[in-house]
């Protein structure tokens, strides 16, 4: 598209090593188009910092088409154009602290939720469950996927104005899924994996979770394609009983203290600590993990956030 717009002459197309840029496919459409690929050493951002930089200020600054110099030059912005009414920066920061608020990070929420559904599933749906597991002698889990990579984007630090500290990462991309599963009496389960969830990957991990297991099971759990297959109907169905699939309303994954978990994990984990060189991801997300199985108080912390309120033991 940019060729046939602009239609530019010497061109360089440059870019990072990724499986796209490196295939045979575009490179034949590079030769066709008369553009010449360059690519950059491996984990190495340095020649493209440019445009990793562009495209920072793009996400960051730029998508009302304006830049702001402090976060109250925002808000009088806002003010002016909603109400008409023009104040200086120090009355908006003023009016703020008046108000009691503070800038904070938006949660965000889908718009295809059903407020009503959530409703039903706090108010009925689970003390009924609750009850019933109770009544059956049935343990409730809470489960929940995630996913976890060594070049994830760290945190902030301090360092001098205008020396950006330097951060030393592993270039190649490791990546691993996890699974896990929370009890409000501190019970915790959980699994690695790689790649993405399926049908036959859910019963098998299944089958792991309730090996030698007594007392019947009630899993509580999103409604990921995986997690209502047939095959998986099936297997419960063949448990007779002792395994349930209790699937929450969509778009609420507040709804789930496991999200605690993850949220958990990746801000102590490898977010505190970054991969050494050498180090596996694998064997630093189980190790995180074997550290909140040890950990029943740290679980059972999960149920004390206001979305989960609704949880009884």
């Amino acid at each position: 598209m940019a060729l046939a717009k602009r239609r530019p002459k010497d061109v360089i197309h440059h870019s990072d090593q990724g499986s796209q840029y490196t295939s045979i496919a575009f490179g034949l459409r590079c030769r066709e188009a008369g553009v010449r690929p360059s690519t950059g050493s491996v984990g190495d951002a340095y020649d493209n910092a440019m445009y990793e930089s562009f495209f920072a200020t793009l996400e960051c600054e730029l998508l009302a088409r304006c830049r702001f110099r402090t976060q109250a030059e925002a808000v009088a912005r806002m003010i002016s154009e909603k109400f008409a009414i023009e104040l200086s920066l120090a009355s908006v920061g003023k009016l703020l602290a008046e108000l009691g608020m503070t800038p904070q990070k938006p949660l965000t929420r889908a718009y295809e939720r059903d407020p009503a559904a959530i409703e039903a599933w706090k108010q009925t749906a689970y003390p009924q469950l609750a009850k019933r597991a109770k009544r059956k002698g049935a343990e409730i889990y809470f489960w929940d996927e995630s996913g976890f990579r060594a070049d994830v984007v760290q945190g902030r630090t301090w360092a001098v104005k205008g020396r950006t500290p330097t951060l030393e990462l592993p270039g190649t991309r490791q990546s691993v899924s996890a699974a896990s599963a929370v009890n409000a009496k501190g019970g915790f389960w959980f699994v690695t994996y790689k790649g993405g969830m399926t049908a036959e990957l859910f019963v098998s991990l299944l089958k792991h979770m309730m090996r030698g297991r007594r007392k019947p099971l009630y899993i509580v759990l999103d409604s990921l394609p995986a997690h209502k297959a047939k095959m998986v109907q099936d297997y419960v169905a063949s448990t007779n009983g002792r395994l349930e699939l209790h699937f929450l309303p969509g778009y609420a994954p507040e709804l789930n203290p496991d999200e605690f978990v993850w949220n958990h994990v990746k801000r102590t984990g490898t977010a505190k600590s970054p991969l050494a060189k050498g180090d596996n991801l694998q064997d630093r997300i189980e190790a995180d993990l074997l550290g909140v199985q040890a950990n029943p108080r740290l679980v059972r912390s999960f149920f004390k956030a206001p979305s989960v309120a609704y949880i009884t033991d």
